[in-house]
């Protein structure tokens, strides 16, 4: 995939963690141009530096648009377990790096 590709990549949770991988996703996409856009989604808006939609608002504006890919951005094992079923119920695909 190349630099036409139109994918946009969300990232699961706004905290520490997905900060973090939210940084290694954008190094990571500045050489293999994956994704268009790198963007937040989280349940708990708020406090951020950088405009986050909630999930909810974010499925009501793209409903299960193939041209999205998803990374969890959440440490604690069970909350991730719950967010990729989350996501992958709503027909979103889960993204690797």
């Amino acid at each position: 995939m190349g630099p036409d590709m139109r994918k946009r990549l969300m990232i699961y949770c706004a905290g520490g963690a997905g900060r973090e991988i939210g940084e290694i996703a954008r190094r990571f996409n500045a050489r293999q141009r994956l994704w268009e856009k790198i963007a937040f989604v989280d349940d708990v808006v708020g406090g951020q530096s950088e405009p986050i939609l909630r999930f909810e608002d974010f499925l009501r504006k793209n409903g299960s648009s193939g041209d999205v890919e998803f990374l969890i951005g959440n440490g604690e094992p069970r909350y991730r377990r719950i967010l990729k079923d989350k996501v992958l119920h709503h027909g979103y695909a889960l993204a690797t790096l």
